[in-house]
């Protein structure tokens, strides 16, 4: 620990106000610099008794608040100065308490004691964002790019973020594990053996297959350095071994690396039916198994005279350092800083609006060797996967009612898939083509528009059950039936039913094309063997020919009808929030100054009743467009029927 003058400056960003507490108004301060990120928190002082406290509104209230908070020395700087120690993010917690003083007549607040804890943008907004979405043919770089907010800058140079995946998932509005999307960034960057830093400077994310070090070399003399302390983190004693669980090609393959003791193993299972799948998991799991390299801790015993961060490189040059000092001659890179501040003179009026002050300061920095392949993350919860949807089967071969199945070829891999479309998104994902809950002696493909629950993972989805009978497969309950319907429509279909008559079983093949029909029906001493041409079928398809025209006009109006309904409604409820919000907020902030504000509060109201109005006007002219359209498209049908 050493004693120093420091100038501590914190600006507060709440809205359109910006609040300056100069160093000798912050009592304590603490800052964690992390490879990834940064913990800050602060308190200091406001006096409401030369002028009015106009933070203490702006601070008590639901708005987001910017907190900004550097650090620099303030004697003996060289030429140039050192870029102070900064860092930008968003208030997590927030705290006042009021200074009265009883013997003022009035007993005013004079003084106040504000303290806040921060963080970077990224940690604190993401870990409130939990996204459901899914992503077909998608780049992992886009679907991060979608959940970019204000005040999060990400740069990426990392090549497995830009492979096209069949599909991309993300679950974590979907499952209540407790994975935000900050969670599931931590997870996918070790999982896949990437990078995720943040430079304090710039106030930027970086997402890279490697460690990059901004900033020029810094070297510490001796004099600077309290302590140096060695850290020799644990060492891997196992080896990996990677097993394919593929039955046409199984494998069997380890990982080795020096330090394992021989029958300590970690497996990795897999199911791998394409070879360069396996070849892509063995060369990530060899890149992970790579043992950490030791560290270094020094405790200062002055602020730095040099520019000085996470991710700046450190040398232990030759001329200044023994060379029978450990870290003599190594080079190493910062991975965490910290400092803790805490004010000489703690007495509240004191120092209050000095631009700076003496601090009592405790600093440490955490340095890695420059090669080594340990990446620092945060504490993550992994995310959970399957999430479960309802799709349809898709097929593009026959008539939109017609009950075919199709199936696709991957030109790559040669594999085969259904399409299956999800309306919860309106999206169409491929699903593996597989014999699901049958065995090989039954070939059933799903049919078109088959309801199926589908269990969506990270990069793929599979078919977890189906979810409704097909239609006219279904039997009354009183023949204790079942039934098997194969083909394509009710005029096109081979039909075979085993039902109980008079509580006799009875077995019926019934082949329908057109109006011919072919019938088989075995039950207790008669077999019925009979094929005919159903003359009634034809006069019924002749007499229905215009069924399915006004059906579907049917449903074209009243689909047009519910879509400008929920529009209108849609609109209402909007133009109703914005007008009930913009009360709400106006008599919020009316309620604190109600007195000797009767002009203001006129002019608010009249404000107020003049945007119900307005949107009383935009709903009356919707109102008498839906009309229109209605009275339009009941004329439409009218005249779809009489064709």
């Amino acid at each position: 620990m050493f004693s120093e003058a420091l100038q501590v400056d914190l600006e507060l960003v709440v809205k359109d106000g910006h609040f300056k507490i100069p160093g000798g108004s912050i009592k304590n301060f603490q800052v964690t610099l992390y490879s990834y990120g940064f913990d800050g928190q602060a308190d200091f002082r406001v006096s409401a008794h030369v002028a009015e406290d106009k933070l203490f509104p702006k601070f008590t209230n639901l708005d987001q608040i910017e907190a900004r908070l550097s650090i620099r020395g303030v004697y003996n700087l060289p030429s140039p100065a050192p870029e102070p120690l900064m860092v930008k993010g968003l208030v997590t917690w927030k705290s006042v308490s009021e200074v009265a003083f009883e013997e003022v007549k009035g007993h005013p607040v004079l003084l106040r004691h504000y303290a806040i804890r921060f963080q970077d943008v990224a940690r604190v907004l993401w870990r409130q964002h939990f996204p459901t979405a899914l992503y077909p043919d998608a780049k992992m770089s886009d679907v991060i790019k979608g959940q970019l907010v204000k005040g999060v800058t990400l740069e990426m140079q990392w090549d497995t973020l830009e492979k096209e995946q069949p599909m991309i998932c993300l679950s974590q509005g979907a499952v209540r594990s407790g994975a935000s999307f900050y969670d599931f960034l931590m997870w996918y960057v070790s999982s896949e053996n990437g990078v995720f830093t943040y430079d304090s400077q710039e106030n930027t994310y970086r997402l890279t297959d490697k460690k990059n070090s901004p900033g020029r070399e810094v070297s510490f003399v001796p004099h600077e350095v309290e302590k140096v302390r060695v850290h020799l983190p644990e060492t891997y004693r196992h080896s990996v071994m990677l097993l394919n669980a593929y039955s046409e090609k199984p494998q069997s393959e380890e990982i080795k690396q020096d330090q394992a003791v021989k029958g300590t193993h970690c497996d990795v299972i897999l199911r791998a039916p394409i070879a360069a799948d396996f070849e892509r998991r063995k060369s990530l799991e060899t890149q992970k198994l790579k043992n950490r390299e030791h560290e270094i801790e020094l405790v200062l015993n002055q602020f730095p005279l040099k520019t000085f961060r996470t991710g700046s490189l450190v040398e232990f040059d030759k001329q200044n350092w023994s060379k029978e000092v450990f870290p003599h001659g190594r080079k190493y890179r910062v991975y965490e800083i910290q400092i803790h501040g805490n004010a000489q003179i703690q007495e509240p009026t004191q120092d209050l609006g000095v631009e700076f002050a003496a601090f009592d300061v405790d600093m440490r920095a955490r340095l890695e060797q420059r090669d080594n392949p340990h990446v620092y993350l945060p504490p993550f919860e992994p995310p959970s996967y399957p999430i479960q949807v309802e799709g349809k089967i898709v097929s593009e071969i026959g008539e939109y009612t017609d009950k075919t199945y199709q199936i696709y070829s991957d030109e790559e891999t040669s594999q085969d898939f259904y399409t299956v479309l999800v309306p919860l998104w309106n999206k169409e994902i491929r699903i593996l083509f597989t014999p699901d809950f049958l065995t090989g002696h039954f070939y059933f493909p799903a049919y078109k528009n088959t309801r199926v629950l589908v269990a969506l993972h990270l990069y793929h989805a599979e078919i977890s059950r189906f979810l409704d009978w097909g239609e006219g497969v279904r039997l009354p309950m009183d023949t204790q039936g079942n039934h098997l319907l194969f083909g394509k429509h009710e005029e096109s279909q081979t039909s075979v039913q085993h039902v109980y008559e008079d509580g006799k079983p009875l077995l019926s093949i019934e082949r329908i094309f057109g109006v011919d029909t072919e019938l088989i029906k075995i039950k207790e001493g008669t077999i019925i063997l009979e094929t005919k041409e159903d003359e009634t079928k034809r006069e019924r398809k002749e007499k229905a020919d215009l069924t399915p025209r006004v059906a579907s006009a049917q449903a074209k109006s009243q689909s047009e009808y519910e879509a400008a309904t929920s529009q209108l409604t849609a609109n209402f409820q909007a133009t109703k929030g914005e007008v009930t919000g913009e009360i709400d907020g106006a008599f919020a902030e009316v309620k604190g100054q109600l007195e000797g504000m009767d002009a203001e509060i006129s002019g608010k109201v009249g404000e107020i009743n003049a945007r119900v109005e307005a949107a009383m006007q935009r709903l009356a002219e919707q109102t008498s467009e839906l009309k229109s359209k209605a009275a339009s498209i009941k004329g439409e049908l009218k005249e779809k029927v009489k064709l």
